[in-house]
């Protein structure tokens, strides 16, 4: 039987000179959905569980909706970061921009 999982990336600009999670504190942050296990539930857990409250250490959360609301919001500058849905099973490093 083949293993289920979700997967999810913390998207940033290229431009952003953001390059790992601490790097988002004080930053702006888009997560999908608030129902979405890939662009919230999940890596809002991985934000706290390395150590970043997004309650209080991100200047301002949007809630986008869509996982393409959430890129667009990334890519347009309106966040500095945000959650969505990956199908990036070798955890690449990509950028927008």
């Amino acid at each position: 039987m083949e293993s289920l999982f979700i997967m999810g990336a913390i998207i940033v600009r290229k431009d952003s000179n953001i390059n790992t999670l601490k790097d988002l504190k004080g930053k702006r942050f888009a997560f999908g959905d608030p129902i979405s296990t890939s662009s919230h539930i999940f890596p809002k857990m991985l934000l706290i569980k390395n150590g970043i409250n997004p309650d209080t250490d991100f200047v301002n959360v949007l809630f986008a909706g869509t996982h393409d609301s959430v890129v667009l919001s990334v890519y347009n500058k309106k966040v500095d970061a945000g959650a969505t849905f990956s199908d990036d099973k070798e955890g690449k490093k990509w950028f927008l921009g």
